[in-house]
């Protein structure tokens, strides 16, 4: 099931795989034997992004202030930070700053987007 379930492979693929490499198939060839059919994509994490530079800045304005960690920001003072370091993300991204507030804040909805992942799942179906 981890093989299934947890990389999109059949639950025998080593096992087809190595069969097919002994029948003379090329090493891609082999491989797609173990697949059912495309294997589930992989993302990369953005390694920096948008809300761990947010989640940083926000830890170190409450260290500078003298408060424990995790203390509330004022929605006021969060709106600040994240347009601020929007705003130099955008120049650090484009090298100029934004032409305008609509460009920061297209490019604030783009970077502020959770990461995407794919799931492994099943639809299972039931008739009476």
């Amino acid at each position: 099931m981890t093989a299934l379930f947890g990389a999109g492979r059949h639950p025998d693929a080593d096992r087809l795989e190595r069969e097919a490499l002994a029948a003379g198939r090329a090493p891609e060839r082999a491989r797609a034997a173990g697949a059912p059919g495309q294997p589930f994509p992989v993302f990369p994490p953005a390694a920096d992004g948008f809300r761990a530079r947010c989640a940083r800045e926000f830890a170190a304005v409450t260290a500078a202030r003298g408060q424990p960690p995790g203390a509330p920001r004022p929605v006021g003072e969060r709106a600040r930070i994240r347009g601020e370091l929007a705003a130099a993300m955008f120049a650090e991204e484009h090298g100029r700053p934004p032409a305008n507030a609509r460009e920061l804040s297209d490019f604030l909805a783009r970077v502020s987007r959770p990461a995407t992942s794919a799931v492994a799942g099943y639809d299972p179906t039931f008739r009476r």
